[in-house]
């Protein structure tokens, strides 16, 4: 989901994303539309996106993109761009079998919009966190 509002994510975890094994099938539908998508890496509209969607007969992918929260983008190079590579490479199978490293309801996390908040306010408090402890820690170094 977060791809589809930061096209740079597209064109850096393409493969990571091609591979990964999303356990919701309306995920998935709405990864593959992502992926089909001409220039997608240069901005993807979603209403376009969503027609696309309930044409093809995947009206929870489009309910998906539809009731994502609008959240702050994900600037290149940045934390959030690791953070999201990183949740990304938990649903790639990592042995060939189909146990995936992140197995244990990583899915039931993003299961609902008040779940994707939740975790995304999550994520930027821990960012705020580290972000203070290294304020601290270099004025510390300083005295």
């Amino acid at each position: 989901m977060r791809a589809v509002d930061n096209p740079h994510l597209i064109d850096l975890g393409f493969e990571t994303l091609a591979e990964a094994d999303l356990p919701d099938p309306a995920v998935s539908a709405l990864r593959n539309a992502l992926l089909a998508w001409p220039h997608s890496e240069s901005g993807v509209d979603r209403a376009h996106l969503h027609d696309h969607l309930v044409q093809s007969g995947q009206l929870r992918a489009a309910e998906l993109l539809n009731n994502y929260p609008d959240i702050p983008p994900i600037e290149p190079n940045g934390p959030g761009e690791r953070e999201w590579l990183i949740a990304l490479e938990q649903y790639v199978a990592f042995d060939g079998s189909d146990r995936h490293p992140g197995d244990g309801g990583l899915d039931q996390v993003t299961a609902s919009p008040e779940n994707w908040r939740r975790r995304h306010q999550e994520v930027a408090e821990r960012q705020a966190r580290t972000a203070r402890l290294n304020e601290a820690a270099e004025k510390a170094d300083q005295d």
